[in-house]
């Protein structure tokens, strides 16, 4: 096996017996020594999709594309496909013609994780900053018996998420506001804060009910007590408006 390793498998012929071992590792259930063997054979995107499909590890999927593949544009794109197709059931061109949408009425794909916390580091990944913080919304219309997840620790990292200024400004930017300055900014990004959709609205009182159903009524007002003081009920796409007004 040493000497095996030892070859150059830079060569056709090296490469060929590599994927050839792959697939005899695969036919014995052997599915991460063939993903490894796949690379040796040069084939990203067979390793990839062994691991995908046979071990079902997202993850390392991932950490194989960003070390193995040194073309930065490649592994973004691969990145972008991977992700949305494993995690939002959609394809990329799909991925894009929604970007940024975060109405009420948007729905998830059938095929997209039922993951919140999955789904919302994805949109992340894919720079897509307000449905990173709108999928974590959207639990609060699900029953609680299709929950996977608890609501207030959805209710926690939505919280820290709203506040973010990545989160901030591309809201701000769909909205049409121009900021020109970070003084502006952080002003514009303090208003925003007092402005709550239905949906936001919803999840902060799912949660309230949430703990107090659990016995929990100190934590159900500390959720009440981040409600904005005055809350203005608006839809995203009513936020221009707002903030010109």
């Amino acid at each position: 096996m040493a000497d095996f390793f030892m070859q150059d498998f830079n060569t056709e012929h090296w490469r060929k017996v590599a994927a050839k071992n792959a697939f005899v590792l695969m036919s014995k259930q052997r599915f991460q020594h063939a993903a490894a063997f796949f690379l040796l054979s040069g084939s990203l995107r067979d390793a990839i999709q062994t691991i995908l499909c046979k071990c079902h590890d997202l993850q390392l999927a991932m950490v194989v594309l960003r070390l193995y593949e040194t073309d930065l544009d490649a592994q973004q794109t691969m990145m972008k496909e991977m992700l949305c197709r494993e995690v939002l059931g959609q394809t990329p061109d799909e991925f894009e013609q929604t970007r940024g949408y975060v109405e009420d009425d948007s729905m998830l794909s059938p095929d997209a994780s039922r993951d919140p916390f999955i789904r919302s580091m994805t949109y992340w990944l894919l720079k897509d900053y307000s449905r990173a913080a709108h999928t974590l919304v959207q639990e609060a219309h699900r029953d609680r018996a299709t929950m996977r997840t608890n609501l207030s620790d959805i209710f926690n990292f939505y919280s820290f998420l709203r506040k973010h200024p990545l989160v901030v400004r591309q809201r701000l930017t769909d909205a049409g506001a121009q900021v020109g300055s970070t003084e502006q900014f952080l002003a514009v990004g303090k208003q925003h804060e007092t402005f709550v959709t239905p949906s936001e609205r919803r999840l902060y009182f799912r949660t309230a009910a949430e703990h107090m159903a659990h016995g929990c009524p100190m934590l159900a007002l500390d959720v009440l007590s981040r409600l904005p003081r005055n809350i203005s009920m608006v839809k995203d796409g009513s936020l221009r408006t707002l903030l010109a007004g």
